[in-house]
């Protein structure tokens, strides 16, 4: 167990960047003893129902904050979700039990995007396939797509989708945008709804905005990069890939309850789909029995926000938060 005593403030950690890059925060932390618990990637319920009560301050990862456990932190004033995300959270356990929280927004857009695009070429270019069958001795030669003049679907217009669109439209494809939280006025000016303070580059009115349905037709390209929720939850099914061009590619780098895998598969089977990239699955790890690892896909390891230069950013955030949350 790794543990800075200082002061009589306990804040548990569970998320798995921070912990890596501790080290490098450790004088902004050192008011505080912080403690991780020995455990992977994500803690369990009883798990945490078991230690929950020790602390004052909870920085979250991807484990379940659920009210069963929130109930339990007896001395818990503060939970910070490190990340975007908050699908974990329960937020009504959060508002009845009068804690106060915040997550880190803003933080990944960018390398989420690279990562996005990355498996936006590969899949489309067969790159991973090559490097594996190279790799055994096997000089073999598929035939791509070029991206050019390809129309894209992107859902999801957020500080991610925004960097990915931004990526796209410098690859010259045709980019439409499925987010109901913007606006698009007849000269191409994009204003968010819930939002006055995010200002959109003018560069990126050259997307189209539209429906789901209106913006996935014809579309060989869908890159998903929208918020878990109910809304959302399987927004990529068998009717919408039949809305998508045919031999279409998906590219999710969100959550894997968006896509339904199954679908997913079947569409493989009929031959709908070329290529499928995901960093997310419906359930994580990704089972080796796994459907989808029979086609032409490339499996991510929920990892595309992961570069020390975003965790660090991040974790200076969240020691800001951190402080201004406790005192």
């Amino acid at each position: 167990m790794y543990n800075m005593y200082i002061e009589n403030m306990n804040v548990l950690l569970t998320c798995p960047p921070m912990i890596l890059r501790l080290s490098h925060c450790k004088k902004e932390l050192e008011e505080y003893n912080v403690f991780v618990p020995d455990f992977t990637q994500v803690m369990t319920e009883d798990e945490l129902i078991k230690i929950i009560h020790k602390y004052d301050a909870w920085i979250v990862g991807d484990d379940p904050c659920t009210r069963k456990v929130l109930e339990r932190g007896k001395n818990l004033k503060v939970v910070i979700k490190w990340g975007i995300g908050t699908d974990n959270i329960d937020f009504d356990a959060i508002k009845d039990l009068n804690l106060k929280f915040s997550n880190t927004p803003g933080m990944f857009g960018n390398e989420v995007a690279d990562v996005a695009i990355g498996y936006l070429i590969g899949i489309t270019r067969h790159l991973f396939e090559i490097n594996n069958q190279v790799k055994m001795g096997k000089w073999i030669k598929p035939s791509g797509i070029s991206l050019k003049d390809k129309r894209v679907t992107l859902i999801g217009f957020g500080d991610i989708g925004r960097n990915i669109a931004s990526r796209l439209l410098s690859l010259n494809t045709h980019v439409y945008v499925s987010d109901p939280g913007f606006n698009q006025d007849e000269y191409g000016k994009i204003t968010c709804i819930y939002n006055d303070n995010i200002i959109i580059e003018e560069h990126l009115y050259n997307v189209k905005l539209d429906t789901l349905q209106n913006c996935l037709k014809d579309s060989r390209i869908v890159i998903i990069a929208c918020p878990s929720i109910p809304q959302t939850f399987h927004l990529i099914n068998k009717d919408t890939i039949d809305i998508m061009a045919d031999e279409c590619y998906i590219i999710n780098v969100s959550r894997g309850s968006i896509v339904k895998e199954e679908d997913v598969v079947s569409a493989f089977e009929s031959g709908k789909l070329s290529g499928f990239a995901s960093d997310v699955f419906e359930n994580e790890p990704i089972s080796l029995h796994n459907k989808l690892l029979n086609f032409n896909t490339i499996v991510g390891s929920h990892n595309a926000s992961n570069t020390v230069d975003a965790v660090d950013r991040t974790n200076v955030k969240v020691v800001h938060l951190l402080n201004e949350m406790l005192n």
